[in-house]
């Protein structure tokens, strides 16, 4: 497979700029920012776990939250872009 990918590398190159140059994204999509929640941490909540829940990293919440560790508790607010 490699091979034929080597010998039929520069059209496949050639239709992706093709193809990125007819696709459009809409204004809409384009402009669109990051919606921001406001979280309340509950009782057995981790960083972790809030991270899977809202399909993020534990450093991103660390880094929205200016957080220095993952030490959370029950009734603190946390701010999650989705």
């Amino acid at each position: 497979k490699a091979y034929e990918y080597l010998e039929k590398e520069e059209a496949i190159v050639l239709m992706s700029k093709e193809f990125k140059e007819t696709v459009t994204v809409p204004a809409e999509v384009e402009k669109s920012s990051p919606k921001k929640v406001a979280y309340t941490v509950r009782r057995g909540d981790s960083l972790g776990s809030i991270a899977n829940r809202n399909n993020c990293s534990v450093n991103d919440i660390k880094k929205w939250n200016n957080l220095r560790s993952s030490v959370i508790h029950p009734g603190q607010k946390l701010n999650i872009n989705k």
